[in-house]
């Protein structure tokens, strides 16, 4: 290939990446290793707050579809995933090849013995999720995520129209409880890390206590902001570069995003939060607009209108 290859990030689009095992090896032949695989990339993903909205496990390779990060870069992210995906099944390999050579003196004199060790004590985690004002949290998926150290796989649930929910079938550890809601139109951006991932409870089943209970009370759901950013003077679309925080907390730019290339955007806002939105684009004056606290329910539509530099010094 002639020339540097063109990496574009931080463009609001999504990436389609493939990542290979060493050598092309089948390293991820088994079960065992594609959920290994997918634990560690939940925690990658909320560690650094990116979308998967799909992926594909391939015995020596996998495909990726992912968005931008909201913290450092993709790039460094995928080698955070690489090195600890790496790391766990090389160790999961060592206790596996340890545990078989451990069991051989019961196979060959007390197989009934070995039989009952590998076939270790479960527990379970139930619960209920609802809203400030006692109304429950029906429809919601809730996500279990064992920590490294117990290496239990993720379970995931949803509760029913009373907002309960229950998860057996656990082994017995320290876990992490995250409740989104699964919709492509959500008032609740699964995954995003922009608004559950505060929701987080953290849990553990043991022998002495194999059933854990746990209530997450959830705020009240956003309203979704909308509008077109577009040239002030030609009425063209622009793409710009948008931040949004709180009247009340200047410092916290919770929500960093991008417009398309047809200058269209849209994001979740907090109800009952007045927030002031600054869009900035390269050749354009920035533009800044407040919005009042909204609790009427009805979502804004908010326009850009950039104006040129060239123009905002005539003015």
């Amino acid at each position: 290939m002639k020339g540097k290859l063109v990496r574009y990030q931080k463009a609001g689009a999504l990436h389609f990446i493939t990542l290979s095992c060493f050598r092309r090896q089948p390293l991820l032949n088994a079960t065992a290793a594609y959920m290994c695989f997918e634990h560690e990339l939940e925690i990658v993903r909320r560690q650094y707050e990116f979308v998967v909205p799909r992926y594909v496990l391939m015995p020596e390779h996998v495909h990726l579809q992912v968005g931008e990060t909201r913290i450092a870069s993709l790039a460094v992210a995928l080698q955070v995933l690489k090195q600890q995906t790496s790391r766990e099944l090389k160790r999961w390999t060592i206790i596996l090849r340890a545990f078989q050579v451990a069991c051989l003196p019961f196979l060959c004199g007390a197989s009934l013995i070995c039989a009952q060790l590998q076939q270790p004590t479960r527990g379970a985690v139930k619960g209920e999720l609802d809203y400030p004002n006692g109304a429950p949290a029906k429809g919601f998926m809730v996500s279990v995520i064992g920590t490294s150290r117990t290496r239990t796989n993720g379970v995931e649930t949803m509760t029913d129209e009373k907002g309960n929910f229950s998860a057996p079938n656990l082994g017995f550890g320290s876990y992490i409880l995250a409740p989104y809601f699964n919709s492509a139109d959500t008032r609740y951006p699964a995954g995003t890390g922009q608004f559950f991932d505060k929701h987080l409870v953290r849990f553990a089943v043991s022998p002495d206590q194999p059933t854990a209970t746990v209530k997450v009370q959830l705020d009240p759901p956003a309203l979704i902001i909308s509008g077109d950013a577009f040239d002030k003077v030609s009425g063209e679309p622009v793409a710009v570069q948008i931040k949004m925080w709180q009247i009340e907390d200047p410092e916290n730019k919770w929500a960093k995003f991008a417009s398309s290339a047809a200058g269209k955007y849209h994001c979740w806002l907090p109800a009952g939060k007045a927030i002031v939105l600054r869009a900035s684009a390269e050749g354009y004056q920035d533009f800044e607009s407040t919005i009042p606290a909204i609790t009427n329910g009805v979502d804004p539509v908010v326009d850009i209108a950039m104006v040129p530099k060239k123009d905002a010094k005539e003015h």
